[in-house]
Order: C-alpha cells, then structure tokens, then sequence
C-alpha cells in the first residue's frame, strides 16, 4: 500500500470569486489519512463539508460544481489539480466567501483611491 500525504501546514489565498465577483478566502489545511479532499463552508451556518468526488459534481458549464444538501462550491477543478499534481491525497479546503459591502466600495469610488476601487 502506497503512503499517503498530506500538506506540511495551512496556507491561504484571498481573491475574488471568478464567476461571482464574491471576496473570497481560501484556506488548505493537512487532513488525516483517508480523508481525502473535502470542502468546508466556514461561511455558513453549521460549516457543511462537501466531498470532493465525482456523486457530488452537479454542474460542469462553467467550471466544476460540487452539491450536497443543498450547499455548492464552484470553479473547484484549478486547486483539485494542483493537489493531484503535487501527489496530495488528503486535504480539508475551508471557503470563506464573505459578501462585500456596496456602500463601502462606493464610498471608496467617491473618495477617488484607486487602489481600493478593484479597477
């Protein structure tokens, strides 16, 4: 039997949702052997997990959709396809995908920073 692995230690990405424009933070955790690749809405109540594997794939029109219980996360193929190109079989990815607030990036236009206007 091959011996499984897993990452070192936690990193995250932050960023903006590709299809959703959603600020959204991303973070990979090590997991246990067997655990396999699994999804964790930390932004939802109860913090559901989705497994990363092929029953739950709902969607693929524009990316990779997993649903389970009425839960989704999309665009997931990029970072399944890193970890299987760096042989990582076990890993719990946590998506925080906070809604911005509108007013405060309008403010931030009227106040002209550029930096903060996402332009």
């Amino acid at each position: 039997m091959q011996k499984q692995k897993t990452l070192a230690a936690s990193f995250s990405l932050k960023g903006k949702g590709l299809h959703t424009g959603l600020d959204i933070e991303i973070t990979f955790n090590p997991a246990p052997e067997n655990h396999g690749y699994k999804i964790k809405r930390v932004d939802m109540e109860g913090q559901p997990t989705i497994d990363a594997l092929a029953e739950n794939v709902v969607n693929t029109q524009r990316g990779t959709v997993l649903s389970k219980n009425g839960v989704q996360v999309s665009t997931i193929e990029h970072a399944m396809a890193a970890l299987y190109a760096y042989e990582i079989d076990n890993c719990l990815i946590e998506v925080n995908a906070r809604v911005s607030d509108p007013r405060r990036k309008f403010s931030l236009l009227l106040r002209g920073n550029p930096k903060d206007r996402g332009c």
